[in-house]
């Protein structure tokens, strides 16, 4: 009931509907907006991607351990992969079920790093990883986009290995600001995504016994001030697992 009840609150209907209406395993394959696939990789990842780098390279330091084999799930232009790589990690994979991506920038983001990861094409409501796989798994403005994210946690959960840890970066915006998120979002680049509150990453927390935290600012580190500041603007939260 209580991921029912998630369900139609994240999405805005019912959760038993048929994933074909929604963005489920078997529904249609997103389309991707050709700007995306257009821009030149190192353009994006120079002027675009900049900030975000910097930010995934400062939290991969201190998680990824030499020898670990670390996954980035929906890696998207496959950095956190690269940059796993290249702080020791022994196997480093990017999967995403676009393969658009990774044809289209993934592999070349590894190349323009250096770095040796191996990509592969994957569904993440049915990873085709075997249990146990993965020190660490890494995931980033990614779960809002799901119909049921508490499946693909679980499917998290079976690939970790004994003592791995699953750090996921999500995106809570303002209830005052959903409307014109939801504008935003509705346009046929996108699928299913959803602007999600943070009460909304609560009850998934809750329901799927995931850690929640406020991701630290620059400016402000304080967990209680990161939690106020979400009335007023987007904050990241950071959902984490250890098996």
């Amino acid at each position: 009931m209580a991921m029912a009840a998630l369900g139609r609150r994240a999405v805005g209907g019912d959760a038993r509907t048929s994933s074909k209406e929604t963005c489920g395993r078997r529904g249609p394959r997103r389309a991707v907006p050709i700007a995306m696939m257009t821009t030149p990789t190192w353009r994006r990842l120079v002027f675009e991607k900049a900030e975000r780098i910097a930010l995934v390279d400062r939290l991969l330091t201190s998680l990824v351990r030499p020898g670990d084999v670390v996954l980035d799930l929906a890696c998207g232009h496959g950095y956190a992969a690269a940059i796993g790589a290249e702080r020791g990690a022994r196997l480093a994979v990017g999967a995403d079920r676009l393969h658009a991506y990774l044809a289209g920038h993934a592999r070349r983001t590894a190349a323009i790093m250096e770095a040796r990861v191996c990509h592969v094409a994957a569904d993440a409501y049915a990873l085709p990883f075997r249990s146990g796989s993965f020190d660490l798994v890494w995931s980033a403005n990614f779960l809002y986009a799901l119909f049921a994210p508490w499946h693909v946690i679980a499917e998290i959960r079976r690939v970790l290995r004994p003592g791995g840890r699953w750090i996921g970066i999500e995106r809570a915006v303002p209830a005052w600001r959903c409307r014109r998120e939801r504008a935003r979002m509705a346009n046929p680049g996108y699928e299913c995504e959803q602007p999600w509150r943070l009460r909304d990453w609560r009850a998934l927390a809750r329901v799927t016994g995931a850690r929640l935290s406020m991701l630290p600012g620059r400016r402000v580190r304080s967990q209680v001030l990161r939690r106020w500041l979400t009335v007023a603007r987007p904050g990241r939260v950071v959902l984490e697992i250890a098996a």
